[in-house]
């Protein structure tokens, strides 16, 4: 009988030097499986040293009584659970990296097109009013000059696909547009992942101060009271766009 554990217990450990030797080809997903399932791998090293020491101390004399069988005990329990490891990892765990990898390429692709259409703006908005200007490095006093400067109703250098030169109002209003597309697509995706991070920051810029008075601007094509402009919301959404391409490159 002790011949078929004995057995059992080195088929196990042969079959968790295996996968190991799978799960070892990237780094990434053994040391991200540490960090985020602490308790699981504490149990797997436990129950690794349990089997170990069983198997060459199996022979040795009883030191008290009943002492072989908790030890012979505590061997078939790390077995079980290091096979249940095993079983979660392979059935669970490794799809869910999958899907999350899978995911967050969803995810990447949809803020590219996101930060595209937030800085398009900016960009426009900053070379109407300054003679020179760094787009990833924008200034409070920067954006403010901008703000107090920028007209809304004049004719933009953008032409439409008909090649006829649109209204700056008309021009930014199609970003933000677009953005908002591509922000209710980003939660309609998160919404299986529960990203709270990025959610906040996608309803920041969704309630944000620049895209309300554009859009108010834009439907009511006339230009927005002055007094909504002390606030610098274009700084305000500057620092949106900011951390949202921090949380890009991030993840």
């Amino acid at each position: 009988m002790e011949y078929y554990y004995k057995l059992g217990s080195i088929i196990c450990i042969l079959l968790f030097i295996v996968f190991l030797f799978i799960l070892i080809r990237n780094l990434k997903h053994i040391s991200m499986f540490i960090k985020q399932k602490k308790l699981i791998s504490i149990g797997i090293l436990i129950s690794m040293s349990i089997i170990c020491f069983y198997n060459f101390t199996y022979e040795w004399p009883e030191i008290f009584y009943g002492g072989n069988f908790i030890y012979k005990m505590l061997n078939d329990l790390s077995l079980a659970y290091i096979g249940g490891a095993i079983f979660y990892i392979i059935e669970s765990y490794i799809p869910g990296i999958e899907i999350k990898n899978k995911l967050n390429r969803n995810i990447k692709r949809n803020i590219s097109y996101l930060l595209e259409n937030m800085k398009e703006p900016i960009e426009y908005m900053a070379n109407e009013c300054l003679s020179e200007f760094d787009i990833e490095n924008l200034l409070n006093s920067d954006c403010q000059y901008i703000t107090d400067n920028f007209k809304t109703h004049d004719i933009s250098r953008m032409v439409d696909d008909y090649g006829n030169h649109v209204i700056a109002i008309r021009l930014i209003n199609s970003y933000i547009i677009k953005c908002d597309y591509y922000i209710d697509r980003l939660c309609n995706i998160i919404a299986l992942d529960l990203d709270y991070e990025l959610m906040n920051i996608l309803e920041d810029i969704k309630d944000s101060t620049f895209h309300k008075i554009y859009l108010t601007m834009a439907e009511a094509n006339t230009p927005k009271a002055i007094e909504e402009k002390k606030c610098n919301f274009l700084y305000e959404y500057y620092l949106l766009y900011k951390e949202l391409k921090n949380y890009y490159n991030k993840i």
